[in-house]
Parts: structure tokens; sequence; C-alpha cells
């Protein structure tokens, strides 16, 4: 990818020629005299970032720790495609890949579901045995996180990974090997919400313990909940409380960009601190964007209308969808030209729209302080 690109967005005599490709210094240079004059003084950290990022400049490693049924998959993926990281990883194909090694199963931990693996044959176990089992299976995980990893650094390529392996033993692991890994863990507070989600994994949507396996182990999963939790607490972990998801993808998104950035500032490259081993900067980052999320009414107000817009979207994708239908009926032998397009045409397979997206987040800026001047 060239590391030149054109500028469309801004028309200003006195700053830009439309038609002139400029490098990023060029443009970062340029912009910040222009919204100098216009007294609007944020650091352009997070554009910076975001150009190392999809240049392979350097690697991020994003780790979405929690328990079954929090949405930690859909986070970790909503989270990537706005970063523009085109990797999520899953602990569960990990764990997955492992038992294809052994066949024989003679591994009863490695077989067994995450809050399964601490239970006994007759379904009768304490607390201690399952937080144990749990553990006992995450570390099983370690070594192939690490070798991951490891590869995705050498490469300057950045990942997400999620999953319930993501213990807090493993991510402090982690965290402490590689650099610019940022921890995150996903819970539910809310039981009853946290039961609902389960409803959807099961064959008839149900919620009975009978034909639901989630609602049969739910007590094991809120423990082992409680565990993580409990943990990233103590190592200072944020953790996300995921009751809206645009709430909490908002909350995430600025969380790893000020963290970055800070330790950009700061010149350090590992998120734990090398005396207490605890996350601090991460700790610290989260807590002013989880405030500045909740005691601000336009976020609010923006949350509303992204959750009203994607339940617009849906329903027309699924008018859409429904015409589409109509018409191959009606010409069976018609192949659509738009066939073989998937998702990955966006901002995942396209990096350089990221780019473009934060030069029309900076026009639209300098566009409301010009009316306001």
């Amino acid at each position: 990818m060239s590391n030149k690109y054109w500028i469309g967005f801004i028309r200003d005599e006195d700053v830009y020629s439309e038609d002139e490709p400029i490098d990023l210094n060029t443009f970062l240079l340029q912009l910040q005299t222009l919204i100098a004059r216009l007294r609007y003084t944020n650091p352009l950290m997070d554009l910076e970032i975001a150009w190392d990022i999809v240049n392979k400049n350097e690697s991020v490693c994003i780790l979405l720790g929690g328990t079954s049924g929090c949405g930690k998959s859909t986070l970790a993926s909503l989270l990537a495609h706005r970063i523009g990281i085109t990797t999520v990883l899953s602990t569960d194909h990990v764990r997955s890949l492992l038992r294809s090694f052994d066949p024989k199963k003679k591994s009863a931990i490695l077989w067994a579901s995450s809050y399964h693996a601490g239970v006994s044959s007759d379904n009768n176990s304490t607390e201690e045995a399952v937080v144990d089992g749990y553990e006992a299976q995450s570390q099983l995980l370690f070594d192939s996180l690490d070798q991951m990893i490891t590869g995705f650094r050498q490469r300057k390529e950045s990942l997400v990974i999620e999953g319930v392996g993501l213990s807090v033993a493993n991510i402090k692991r982690l965290a402490e090997k590689h650099p610019n890994c940022i921890p995150l863990v996903v819970y539910i507070s809310n039981e009853q919400k946290h039961t609902e989600r389960f409803a959807i994994r099961a064959k008839y949507m149900t919620v009975a313990p009978r034909s639901n396996k989630y609602i049969r182990y739910f007590d094991n999963i809120r423990l082992i909940q409680s565990h993580l939790c409990q943990q990233a607490d103590e190592w200072m972990i944020p953790k996300v409380d995921n009751t809206n998801v645009d709430r909490s993808l908002a909350i995430l998104h600025m969380t790893v960009l000020h963290v970055l950035a800070r330790l950009r500032v700061q010149h350090k490259m590992f998120t734990p601190d090398p005396v207490t081993h605890k996350f601090d900067i991460v700790h610290t980052e989260f807590a002013k964007v989880h405030h500045a999320t909740w005691s601000s009414k336009q976020m609010l107000k923006q949350i509303r209308q992204n959750s009203l817009r994607a339940r617009t979207d849906t329903s027309r994708i699924s008018a859409t969808s429904k015409l589409k239908t109509e018409a191959r009926q009606e010409q069976p032998t018609k192949q659509e030209h738009h066939q073989g397009t998937s998702t990955t045409n966006t901002i995942m397979s396209k990096p350089s729209s990221m780019l473009l997206a934060c030069q029309a987040r900076w026009k639209g800026v300098i566009r409301s302080w010009t009316n306001r001047s």
C-alpha cells in the first residue's frame, strides 16, 4: 500500500492542492495548521495510530476475555471492523485445533466445555472444582496463543483475540511478554439478561435446562464470570458491562485508542506495570472513557441513534433479501451480478478506507468550527 493518498475532502486554497498526493506527516502538518486557526487543538494521535496499524508499522493485540454468552465475540468483530484489524481469533477455535491432535480424547479437560471442565462424572462438583477445571483448560491454550501472537507481531500485523480461554492468568502472561497487548473483560451483570442470551443458542429458543445445556450449567457460567471479574479487579483489568452493544463498542474503541496514545507519549511498549504487574495505564484510560460516555448526553444520544439505525438497516436488508428471492423465482436462470461479493468488501479488506474515514471525520470537525465562526 502506498504511503501517499489523495486529499479531496478539505478544500482550502491556502492549505491543500486538491489533486496533490501527500504523505502522512505533510497531511498532519497542514491539518494542524488549519485547525489551529479554528482554535481546535485536540491531538491527532488517533490518526497517527490508525496509520501505523493500517500500514503495519506496529502490531497491536486486543485481548477480550469473558465467559459464555456475554457478547464478547460480537464486540470483538465490531471492534476489529471499526479499528481496521482484519483478524479476529477465538480461543474456541484454538481449543478445537488442539483437539484435532488428541483424537482418542486422552485429555478429558481439553474436550470438555469451559463450564464443564471441573464437573465430575456424576455432575456433582464444588465451586472450587469448577474454577480449577476452567483454569486448567485455559492453561492448555497458552502456548498456542503465545505462538500466534508472536507470528503476528513479527509480521507487524494486528489482531483481536476473544474467548473464555483468556483467563486472567493467560492475559497477564501474554501482556507481559508481548508489547501493545490491551486486555479487557466483558461481562453481564444482569443475570436475567444473561439467561435470555442463551435462548438463541438452543434448538427451540428455550431456556429450559433439559433442552438448553447453557441453562443447565448456568450456575457454573456465572461462577466463572465472578471468578474472572474478581481477578480482573485485583489486577486492574477493565471490565465492560455489556448491556448495550453500541455503548460497549464505543467504550472499547476509545479505550484502545487512548491506551495506545498514552503508551506512545510515555514511550512505553507494555501495558502491565513492571513492578506491580497491574494494568494501571489501561484501567486509568478506561475510567476516563467510561465516565465521559455516561456523563455525555451527546454520547447517549448517539448510542440511541446507532441502535435505531441498526434496526432500520436490518429491516432494509430483510426487505432487499425478500425482493431478490422473488426476482430469482421469476427468473431462475438469471445469475445475480452481485454474487460473489462478500463482507470482505469492507473496511477490513480495504484498510485505506479507515484513513479516508479519519479524513472525513476531521472534515466534519473543521466544517463545524467554520460554521461556528
